[in-house]
């Protein structure tokens, strides 16, 4: 299986930062925060898929009651394995979509 090389890129932007004191209404110690696009309706994405408004409006209402509201919004960097997020390797929450 050969890797490619991702041409396009939409960096984060940095807005600020948690203190321990503020990031502590989040369950956080303190970071970066950052803005940026996640995803694009009508766009290919890197993955080869293209996804209408409609489902990513659905899924991103499901993703924050679910997910961002409860503060179980984590992540790794890059693409791990396994679709289970390791705790020891948490790079991020997500605090808004």
């Amino acid at each position: 299986m050969s890797k490619s090389l991702l041409v396009e890129y939409m960096p984060f932007k940095p807005i600020g930062s948690l203190t321990e004191s503020s990031g502590a209404a989040y369950g956080l110690p303190g970071g970066f925060v950052v803005q940026g696009v996640l995803q694009r309706a009508g766009a290919k994405n890197q993955n080869g898929r293209v996804y209408p408004r409609r489902i990513l409006e659905r899924e991103c209402k499901r993703y924050e009651q679910e997910y961002i509201t409860q503060h179980r919004a984590l992540g790794e960097l890059d693409h791990p394995e396994s679709p289970i997020v390791n705790l020891n390797n948490v790079s991020h929450n997500v605090l808004k979509v």
